[in-house]
């Protein structure tokens, strides 16, 4: 997509920035394995001052890696935020003023998500995930029987989110749309206030929202209770393996198959094969969102969205309307069916009807807001003249649209 191709360096960047992150997570395992089975056995402070200082050199290597990738994924953020503002805004308004308008609750929310999501740890738990694998081979290095523990551990823990996925996706992603429908609901009650207090209306109101909100509630809850068995069961797992991983290792230590550093430092890389894991479920609900507004989000990020109409110059002349129908929501009722008529420069209509006659749908095909179904309106280019339309119910002048050209 080539939209996306403008981050290209930044997520290049950000891959290689996390593979060396995670090199150097290796150095406070291997520290600890070297400080017990040399410096420990050996006594001697030489290697252990030359080891520390080592240790403390890559973990300010590691400082700076890690900075410069958070660093590269909020410059992501703030460039979609720049750069889709804009689609979107116009998207909006472009919506708002269609016969069939469609219903996009989110807007800027959806922008601001994504930017939320490349700045927080949901990107970052997924640039680490790879490197699970590369962890438990450096276990199976150790020993085979400490790398099948690990391996397993993972595979299980890979298990528990697939299935976090599965049974919870769907749920989730319509609860953010039932809660932002209800925001939405509250923001409009808001700019109504006046109307709905001086009509009585705000009880009805009230409970309307309710209404709206109780289905938000009842997803939360479900969604609430399936995350939280699945999160809970997660920690038990990662502390059992945990155990028998260090149950494993001191066996290896008893049977003389490894010293007590490696065991040790075993069991800690196996922790940090593991972290992206945690992380992910832990921030589930990020990532489900940030995934719903990049879907509701793709129709505006292809460029050429927003382009100018052909420049024309001002128009000056004649109006004809050409057997104008105009069909709203449903086909069969078509607001208009073949409105006709022309108006030479310097002439008036006036278009007389009771109200949800078509009155203003036909003065918004006039000015190009919306465009007929079937027919055309013509706005010739030749002549110079006063044309007005003024738009009439049976009781007197409402003055609804006014148009002057010339």
């Amino acid at each position: 997509m080539s939209f996306f191709r403008q981050f290209r360096t930044h997520f290049l960047y950000a891959g290689r920035f996390s593979f060396f992150i995670n090199l150097v997570m290796l150095v406070p395992p291997l520290y600890m394995s070297q400080v017990f089975d040399r410096v420990l056995v050996s006594r001697s402070v030489e290697t252990l001052t030359m080891l520390t200082i080592a240790a403390i050199g890559m973990l300010a290597i590691l400082l700076v890696l890690d900075y410069l990738r958070g660093l590269l994924l909020l410059t992501a953020g703030a460039m979609i935020d720049r750069l889709l503002g804009e689609r979107v805004i116009g998207a909006l308004i472009s919506n708002a003023s269609k016969v069939n308008r469609g219903e996009y609750v989110h807007g800027l929310r959806d922008v601001s998500q994504l930017r939320n999501f490349l700045g927080g740890p949901s990107i970052i738990a997924l640039f680490d995930l790879p490197w699970g694998i590369f962890f438990v081979s450096f276990i199976f290095l150790f020993h085979p029987l400490m790398g099948v523990i690990a391996l397993l551990s993972v595979l299980t823990l890979f298990a528990l989110t697939w299935s976090n996925e599965k049974l919870n996706r769907g749920q989730l992603e319509k609860v953010q749309v039932d809660a932002r429908r209800a925001g939405q609901f509250i923001d409009q009650g808001m700019r109504n206030s006046d109307v709905l207090n001086g009509l009585g209306m705000t009880a009805s109101f009230v409970h309307r929202w309710e209404r709206l909100n109780a289905p938000v509630l009842q997803g939360q809850e479900e969604t609430g209770q399936r995350m939280g068995r699945i999160t809970s069961l997660s920690k038990v797992i990662r502390q059992l393996v945990q155990i028998l991983m260090m149950c494993a290792g001191a066996y290896l230590v008893v049977g003389a198959h490894m010293t007590p550093g490696v065991m040790l430092a075993a069991t800690i890389i196996l922790g940090r094969a593991l972290a992206p894991f945690e992380s992910l479920m832990a921030n589930w609900n990020n990532l489900v969102q940030a995934r719903a507004a990049f879907g509701r989000l793709r129709p505006h990020l292809e460029p050429g969205l927003l382009k100018a109409d052909t420049r024309l110059p001002a128009p000056q002349g004649r109006l004809t309307v050409e057997r104008v129908t105009l069909a709203g929501a449903s086909p069969d009722r078509p607001i208009l069916r073949g409105a006709a008529f022309e108006l030479a420069p310097g002439e008036s209509l006036a278009i007389i009807g009771p109200s949800a006659s078509g009155k203003s749908s036909l003065a918004r095909l006039l000015v190009g807001i919306w465009t007929p179904t079937s027919g055309a309106v013509r706005l010739a280019l030749m002549g110079v003249g006063l044309m007005a339309l003024m738009v009439f119910r049976p009781q007197g002048l409402i003055g609804e649209e006014t148009r002057e050209a010339g």
